[in-house]
């Protein structure tokens, strides 16, 4: 099964872990094996890694791009999402997608259900709520 993404002209991205620009115009990619990618607009930083939801995005980003890299990682993206979910009970359901599409090595999916986290904790802190 492949999958097509439209990738904007002077845009980065990763590719199994290379960064990759879109020297031209704006342009379509299919990819028709397994591939590691994420677009600019969805990379995090360590910078922008500010608040316990973006930290957990990060160790994911990280296993996602780089699966075969520090075994550690996994313990510490478990951890991290323990503690938000006892921070912020009313994470359980979306931390249990991630923590769930983890287990199965499918981080990108995981990467997706860690942005709706993202949304609630951004909620959650202008509303002083958990």
């Amino acid at each position: 099964m492949s999958l097509k993404i439209n990738v904007k002209s002077g845009e980065r991205l990763l590719i199994n872990g290379s960064v990759v620009v879109n020297a031209g115009r704006d342009t379509s990619l299919v990819f028709e094996t397994p591939t590691c990618f994420l677009l600019e607009r969805d990379v995090m930083t360590l910078e922008e890694a500010d608040t316990p939801a973006k930290r957990i995005y990060l160790v994911l980003q990280m296993l996602y791009i780089f699966p075969e890299g520090d075994p550690s990682r996994v313990k510490i993206f478990e951890e991290l999402l323990t503690q938000f979910v006892k921070a912020a009970p009313s994470s359980v359901e979306i931390a249990t997608k991630i923590a769930d599409a983890a287990k199965e090595k499918r981080f990108f999916k995981a990467l997706k259900s860690c942005k709706d986290l993202m949304k609630l904790e951004e909620e959650r802190l202008q509303n002083g709520s958990n």
